[in-house]
């Protein structure tokens, strides 16, 4: 079931975390290093969980409930959910081999957005490109920082003119296709 993991967002959006075709060579590699992150990062997410005391073992962490945790906790993590009310332009960069955060996700947030501000409002400040076999940043995002950063900027430009100066977002970045909503 990888594949295909249903979530629902606190605002009713649904949307698929599971992993895209294509992924699974980067899987295996990036296990154990997303277990340890998650060790490593728990006590900050939520200092009060540690059902058996001691060190949390792998078994406690896939026992975490969010909801569980005290009032404090999850305040915390509520400030850290998205809304999608954007106000201002936005580029997302997703590689469809992302093992760490699913291609999935960002497809969520861009109808979280449409959700919040409605399709054409959503065009006019969302811009999803998904990177054909690249994972969780790494050469391929880097090679198109310069191409993002100059298209973000004739797209702010161009909002800020009115259309007169700059640019919406291209269908290619870098030889990518935008996503358009749908």
């Amino acid at each position: 079931q990888i594949y295909a993991i249903p979530a629902r967002s606190g605002t009713g959006v649904t949307y698929d975390v599971g992993r895209w075709p294509g992924s699974e060579a980067l899987w295996r590699d990036l296990h154990d290093a997303l277990l340890g992150y998650l060790r490593d990062s728990m006590p900050r997410f939520d200092p009060a969980f540690n059902p058996d005391g001691g060190v949390v073992t792998d078994d406690e962490l896939a026992r975490w409930d969010p909801g569980q945790s005290p009032p404090a906790v999850v305040r915390e993590l509520r400030a850290l959910d998205l809304t999608g009310a954007l106000t201002r332009p936005l580029i997302v960069m997703h590689g469809t081999a992302d093992v760490i955060v699913s291609p999935g996700e960002a497809a969520g947030y861009a109808a979280l957005v449409r959700r919040r501000v409605g399709r054409r409002e959503a065009e006019r400040v969302l811009a999803t490109y998904y990177i054909p076999g690249m994972g969780h940043g790494g050469p391929e995002f880097d090679r198109l920082i310069g191409a993002q950063l100059d298209a973000l900027e004739s797209w702010i430009e161009f909002r800020a003119s009115r259309g007169r100066l700059g640019a919406p977002p291209p269908a290619l970045l870098g030889g990518v296709r935008r996503e358009r909503s749908r």
